[in-house]
């Protein structure tokens, strides 16, 4: 289900940038995008084999689709109640193509002092649209032409997340230099299904079987305020029950900070650390957990400190 309207999205998108975020452009589906993931997604596919198989997962910043399509993976359908966050995959899949990987990474990478403007620099635009699908290039022109990367940088649109550039390329396989010159050819005639919509209307869109299922951590943000989340996520997952393969497994909420949230004091954190025990108390659910790249590391070991985390379930039979 893609339906877009790239004069009316680029109008929404320019009040993000100018004026921020509201409740009308919430609820109607435009929110900041993610520049890139905040998820260590290496660590994951270090624990789970994610070759060959059919996926379902959000599109946010778009960095997983191109990481699990390293693993063989082209059917890979991705869903998002944010619009942006389709146009914004599409400009990163279109500046793959064009750019050489440190050109990408600058173009798209947050720096705390950036001299030389590469963020959403207009210029390496012109050299990526050309490989933009003609809607989606009205969409960015139009925003390319009203604002420059600085406006961009710190407006709502983007959430700024000043991870180091090796940050990032640790915790995904594609910005490897080797990976990503083979994904230059994968996404040439790579176009995975979008469906744009709220987690809890996803059942009604489906019509395969997914041998993995990734919503990363939107179950905690999406239901932080409600005092039933459980009989929400419990109904979600009953109602993508048959979109799950006989083997296949559901990235349920991924954690951050796991071995933090022993040690609980902020009413935040209790949060996560009641809905992460609540589901872990259901024997048809099980945890990896992995390195946490955002923390700094332990000077005697060199070993992070903290420890990022997944849960994971199964098809109910």
């Amino acid at each position: 289900m893609k339906i877009i309207n790239p004069i009316q999205d680029s109008i929404k998108t320019l009040d993000l940038i100018s004026n921020g975020m509201n409740n009308e452009l919430y609820l109607r589906g435009y929110h900041p995008i993610y520049l890139f993931t905040n998820e260590n997604v290496t660590g994951i596919m270090n624990n789970i084999d994610l070759s060959n198989k059919r996926i379902l997962l959000p599109q946010a910043s778009g960095d997983q689709v191109f990481d699990f399509l390293l693993e063989s993976n082209t059917n890979i359908t991705t869903f998002d109640i944010n619009i942006l966050s389709y146009y914004f995959f599409e400009l990163k899949k279109a500046a793959i193509i064009s750019l050489t990987r440190d050109e990408f990474i600058d173009f798209f990478y947050i720096a705390k002092i950036d001299f030389k403007n590469n963020f959403f620099n207009l210029e390496t635009y012109k050299k990526i649209r050309v490989n933009l699908p003609i809607e989606i290039r009205k969409y960015w022109d139009i925003i390319f032409k009203s604002y420059s990367g600085r406006k961009i940088k710190n407006s709502s649109f983007c959430r700024n997340n000043y991870y180091s550039k090796e940050v990032i390329i640790s915790i995904n396989p594609y910005l490897k230099e080797e990976n990503y010159n083979k994904l230059k050819e994968l996404l040439k005639d790579f176009e995975p299904e979008f469906i744009n919509c709220d987690i809890r209307n996803l059942y009604l869109y489906l019509n395969s079987e997914y041998d993995f299922i990734y919503f990363s951590n939107i179950l905690s943000k999406c239901f932080k305020e409600t005092h039933n989340q459980s009989e929400i996520v419990n109904k979600i997952l009953k109602d993508i029950n048959s979109n799950i393969s006989k083997n296949g497994v559901v990235g349920l909420l991924y954690l951050y900070n796991y071995l933090a949230e022993e040690n609980i004091e902020a009413k935040e954190e209790l949060y996560n650390y009641n809905f992460r025990n609540n589901f872990l108390s259901n024997p048809n659910n099980s945890i990896i957990n992995f390195s946490d790249p955002f923390c700094e590391r332990n000077n005697k070991s060199g070993d992070y400190i903290d420890k990022d985390a997944l849960i994971l379930t199964k098809k109910r039979i």
